[in-house]
């Protein structure tokens, strides 16, 4: 029996699709096989999971263009962090 999620309003719920299972296991599975290709062939992901996620899992071309940057982003993170902290502390001059 599907679990009942809370909705806006009050007492109202919905349940959730089905469908959308399906599209995050396909997003698990083109993440993994994309990452092993990928990572053999020394190219970035984007060039196979943004075609793949178009074609494969339907998804809109500017969706799956934006999520390929977000993950890209968000691996740059920790190293601009540490940058920022090392320029903070020494107190050198930001160009």
């Amino acid at each position: 029996m599907p679990v009942s999620l809370p909705a806006q309003g009050v007492g109202r719920t919905r349940r959730p699709i089905r469908g959308q299972r399906v599209v995050y296991l396909g997003m698990v599975v083109l993440g993994l096989a994309a990452g092993a290709v990928t990572g053999l062939m020394g190219i970035g992901g984007g060039v196979i999971l943004v075609p793949a996620m178009v074609y494969l899992l339907s998804m809109a071309r500017h969706l799956a263009q934006g999520r390929s940057v977000f993950f890209a982003l968000s691996h740059f993170q920790q190293p601009i962090r540490e940058l920022l902290q090392i320029r903070l502390d020494s107190k050198l001059p930001m160009l």
